[in-house]
């Protein structure tokens, strides 16, 4: 969890009036220490979790539980690095604790648009 939290490091160096933060999530460790980072730096923050929508965070957060069923099990989704439906043990308290409990929930069809207009627009020009 400590090393992606120099992304926030980064990002509030960049910009350092940044009042929110969207972060992907899988496992939790990347949100994990992105929260905890940039909550330390500015505790006033915010920071929204990206999730599909097949994996129902924002109900855990909204309720402070674990709502997941067993055995935790991998979702089918485009975004093929965020298919664990479940974060894990460690990083769950801190997401609970320290994220907003409203997340950002797409399905594929949403998740393909951004990542097109990402593939269209955010590419280096020389």
């Amino acid at each position: 969890m400590a090393g992606p939290g120099t992304i926030s490091l980064e990002l509030l160096e960049q910009v350092p009036d940044l009042d929110a933060i969207l972060v992907p999530i899988s496992g939790g460790g990347l949100a994990s220490g992105v929260i905890m980072a940039a909550k330390s730096i500015r505790p006033s923050i915010k920071v929204f979790i990206v999730e599909p929508k097949e994996k129902m965070l924002q109900k855990c957060l909204e309720s402070g539980e674990r709502l997941w069923p067993n055995p935790p099990r991998m979702m089918s989704t485009i975004a093929d690095g965020m298919r664990l439906q479940q974060p894990g043990h460690l990083t769950w308290p801190i997401l609970r604790d320290m994220a907003e409990k409203s997340t950002v929930a797409l399905d594929d069809d949403e998740i393909a648009t951004g990542m097109k207009f990402a593939f269209e627009r955010m590419k280096e020009s020389s």
